[in-house]
């Protein structure tokens, strides 16, 4: 039994005997007893569920609204779909962890078996599916590579749902182009089928109730993106390679951003020491245009190569 259905099983069957406890007369001292016996085995049993590792990919996606019928029944289409569309997005989301970002908006990507969840039980009290990984070898001692990437998709859908204008915007600065699309239809389904959502996993749960679906489908539904390399010649006016952030001067543009991951932090430290900082640089900038529902453009860039006058290689990684 997944770790969802077992900690949900044992919750509800804590607080039926907590009821019945509440319940009994006290005259009935063994029945109190037995009562209190069980319940403190169950309480047990919950905290030695939530030791476990979960080391696996295991998340609970359960649905309420229109597509939903109380505890009994979902529309398949609106079900097959939406399992879909959240496995595309994990899918894609292990392919970019495991090419470091460089994943396109077309092309393969790394093999969807490998990133596959399968569906291992069904939630009761409202309706919903328990996905998993499937690992014949068992525990291990640290997060798959799959968890990472569902980790990652349920936080990027906390992201541009909450609440907090700017860590939404920055979301979308961040995510993978790729990866946005996934989110973006995903979330236009669940939106556009009147449900609500709540994703669990073993230490959090997400819950995407009507105002936080909103929120997020006004920031994606019709959002793009657009990344582009620019090639600039100009002054490169600060490095500060601790939180990986740089100023630029030249082709018209002062441009502060971020610098890119690949770069080593050594490299960015001998750019201070060579120096580098305050002369003329080819600056190598990949420029990323957010434009929302209400026409506004946000431009974010990031540092992607430095080409010093001398024409060498850039990067000590």
């Amino acid at each position: 039994m997944s770790t969802f259905l077992m900690r949900q099983r044992l919750e509800a069957e804590s607080a039926s005997l907590q009821n019945l406890i509440d319940h009994t007369s006290q005259n009935d001292i063994l029945g109190r007893v037995s009562l209190d016996a069980r319940l403190q085995g169950v309480r047990k049993e919950l905290e030695k569920l939530g030791r476990q590792m979960g080391t696996r990919a295991e998340i609970a996606l359960v649905f309420n609204g229109a597509p939903v019928a109380g505890a009994a029944a979902i529309e398949a289409s609106f079900g097959s779909k939406a399992i879909d569309a959240f496995q595309r997005t994990v899918a894609t989301a292990f392919a970019v962890q495991a090419s470091d970002g460089r994943v396109g908006q077309r092309g393969p990507t790394v093999s969807s078996e490998m990133a596959a969840l399968h569906i291992t039980g069904v939630v009761h009290g409202s309706f919903g599916f328990v996905l998993e990984e499937l690992d014949p070898k068992g525990e291990q001692w640290t997060d798959s590579a799959l968890k990472t990437a569902a980790d990652a998709t349920v936080r990027l859908l906390e992201r541009v749902s909450a609440p907090d204008e700017a860590e939404a915007e920055a979301a979308l600065e961040e995510v993978n182009d790729r990866l946005f699309v996934n989110i973006r239809d995903f979330v236009k389904l669940v939106h556009d089928h009147h449900a609500t959502l709540t994703i669990a996993e073993k230490d959090r749960v997400l819950e995407l109730n009507s105002p936080a679906l909103a929120r997020a489908y006004e920031r994606v539904a019709n959002a793009t993106i657009v990344d582009e390399e620019l090639t600039l010649n100009g002054i490169l006016q600060g490095i500060l390679p601790g939180a990986r952030r740089f100023e630029f001067r030249g082709g018209g543009f002062e441009i502060k951003g971020k610098v890119a991951r690949d770069i080593s932090e050594e490299y960015l430290r001998s750019l201070e020491s060579d120096p580098m900082v305050g002369h003329e640089i080819t600056g190598v900038f990949r420029r990323r245009t957010v434009r929302d529902t209400t026409s506004a453009v946000r431009e974010t860039y990031v540092l992607v190569r430095v080409i010093p006058e001398n024409g060498m290689p850039s990067h000590a990684l």
